[in-house]
């Protein structure tokens, strides 16, 4: 299939459950495929997903990216799966808190990066037969990996999560579709986490969930935030970061109550009301989605 994506048209295959059916208002797990390097979309999964038991219950997409491999983890190939993510939930009746990024060979690499930057959109990235090159697990506090075939790179971001406190990394060396079904199974994307960790980047990340930065590209920024419901607080530490804007709900916080902002020690309590203004602005913007409403 294909859609407009402004520089002429971008192709993709899909497989579909059988059982699919839009009019019956069920909403089914998506898997964005990137290939291996010389794979067509089709090739790839027809080779990567043959599983039966999982084709009945997933939506697997793959698209045709970029012809040069450099620039998957870059603006031409972050822009494909962009396009691709929002062709198939604007057709598609997709669960938004079961989308994943999966990568085979060159594609595990990029299938990170991307994850990476749009933390917030997925529930987890799957990489098979490939090892990790330049992708930093440094946004990943609530993004779950999981990991076939890898190398020395799989190896080191395993160990890297297990440093920052996050057990959410699954390496199977000789696992296959059947040990991936079992996880997408038991993964579920966390819309409003507790705990936030956000590295900017330029022109992306500057989103993580409820929090949002400004682009940035100062190296060493980070910010981190955490809330304690039971306190109605949320304590945000910033360091090269000049603005932060937080995104609230009733999960996040108990909103008729005040609410205790804390930045880098100075505080700041009020009441916020609930806007149906803002909430309209925040799906125009594209901030929300199915499953997570601010």
């Amino acid at each position: 299939q294909t859609v407009p994506n402004g520089k002429g048209p971008l192709t993709y295959s899909i497989l579909a459950p059988s059982a699919y059916d839009k009019g019956k208002k069920k909403s089914w797990p998506l898997v964005l495929c990137i290939p291996g390097v010389d794979e067509t979309s089709k090739e790839s999964l027809l080779d990567n997903w043959s599983d039966g038991e999982l084709r009945n219950e997933v939506i697997l997409v793959c698209p045709t990216m970029p012809e040069d491999v450099e620039e998957w983890n870059q603006l031409p190939g972050v822009g494909t799966m962009l396009i691709l993510f929002r062709a198939i939930f604007e057709e598609w009746a997709i669960d938004y808190d079961q989308v994943f990024l999966a990568g085979h060979g060159a594609g595990v690499d990029a299938a990170l990066s991307i994850a990476g930057k749009f933390p917030e959109l997925f529930s987890g990235v799957i990489g098979r037969a490939g090892d990790v090159q330049s992708a930093s697990p440094e946004n990943f506090s609530n993004l779950p990996t999981w990991f076939s075939g890898g190398g020395p790179g799989v190896t080191a971001w395993e160990e890297k999560t297990k440093e920052a406190g996050w057990d959410n990394c699954t390496v199977d060396p000789s696992g296959r579709e059947v040990q991936i079904l079992g996880w997408l199974r038991d993964t579920r994307r966390n819309g409003v986490p507790t705990k936030i960790t956000l590295v900017p980047g330029r022109p992306f990340p500057t989103r993580a969930y409820w929090l949002e930065v400004p682009t940035g590209d100062e190296e060493g920024s980070l910010i981190t935030a955490e809330v304690d419901r039971d306190t109605n607080t949320i304590t945000v530490n910033a360091h090269l970061v000049p603005t932060v804007t937080l995104l609230f709900n009733d999960l996040l916080v108990n909103l008729s109550k005040p609410v205790k902002v804390v930045v880098n020690g100075v505080e700041h309590t009020d009441l916020l009301p609930r806007s149906y203004r803002t909430l309209l602005k925040l799906i125009f913007r594209g901030t929300n989605d199915p499953g997570r409403m601010f």
